[in-house]
C-alpha cells in the first residue's frame, strides 16, 4: 500500500468522534475506517477539545478537528515551481 494515501473527511471524523465516544480503542476506529493507526492518534490530537469525556479520555469533537485541518490547508499555501 505504499503511496495510498487519503485524507479523512467529515464522515470519517463523525464515525470516529461516535467510536470514541463510546470507548472503541485506536486500533479497532482506524481497522473499521481503514486507515493506519497512527493516523487515528494524530486525528484524535487534532479534534482534542481540553475536556474529558465520560471515559476519562481526551475529549474528540469532529467539528474542531474539521476546523484545524482546513486551517493547516490554508496555511500551506502554493508551492513556487522553479522554471528550468
Amino acid at each position: 500500500m505504499i503511496g495510498m494515501y487519503k485524507y479523512l473527511n467529515y464522515a470519517d471524523r463523525q464515525t470516529i468522534q461516535s467510536m470514541w465516544a463510546k470507548g472503541s480503542d485506536p486500533k479497532e476506529i482506524a481497522s473499521h475506517i481503514g486507515v493506519h493507526l497512527a493516523t487515528i492518534y494524530h486525528e484524535l490530537k487534532r479534534g482534542e477539545t481540553g475536556r474529558f469525556d465520560s471515559n476519562q479520555r481526551n475529549e474528540y469533537d469532529a467539528n474542531v478537528a474539521q476546523r484545524r485541518f482546513y486551517e493547516s490547508l490554508k496555511a500551506r499555501g502554493k508551492k513556487k515551481r522553479v522554471a528550468l
